[in-house]
């Protein structure tokens, strides 16, 4: 029987430090592709991974309006926010229609939401960061208004 932790990133089997469980869920998952052609597994790959939460998503360090370090993921569906030791599992997420506007000054990056609940400001380590934040938001809305 060969193992898997060669094959996985370290965050995977720190969350996971018993990783039988792990195999037990992935194995049958590639016993089911590998007998297929390449192309075929590889399309029935993406389907699988494109279910998972984090697919897609693009991280961003900020902190928040106490200066604490966090993350933002801005991703296809939602942005959410992380806490900074653990980018795993949000600690709130927005989708879309949850979101009024998002824009940036300097390194301020200002988030409102929809339904007059409020808006949040976050800090960049820089201007041009700030700006990446934005432009990743715009995209992946972009994205969303075109498949919806």
């Amino acid at each position: 029987k060969r193992s898997m932790t060669p094959l996985l990133p370290q965050a995977v089997i720190l969350k996971h430090p018993h990783l039988e469980s792990l195999e037990a869920r992935v194995l049958p998952q590639y016993q089911q592709l590998r007998n297929l052609p390449r192309k075929q597994a590889c399309i029935e790959y993406l389907s699988m991974v494109q279910t998972l939460p984090g697919y897609g998503v693009q991280y961003f360090e900020l902190k928040d309006h106490k200066k604490v370090p966090m993350y933002l993921g801005v991703g296809p569906r939602r942005i959410s926010f992380y806490d900074h030791n653990d980018r795993m599992v949000p600690r709130e997420s927005f989708v879309w229609s949850e979101l009024k506007n998002i824009s940036y000054k300097d390194k301020k990056v200002k988030v409102e939401f929809a339904g007059g609940k409020g808006k949040r400001h976050y800090y960049a380590k820089s201007y041009r960061h700030s700006k990446d934040v934005l432009r990743m938001v715009m995209w992946c809305h972009e994205f969303y208004v075109s498949v919806v």
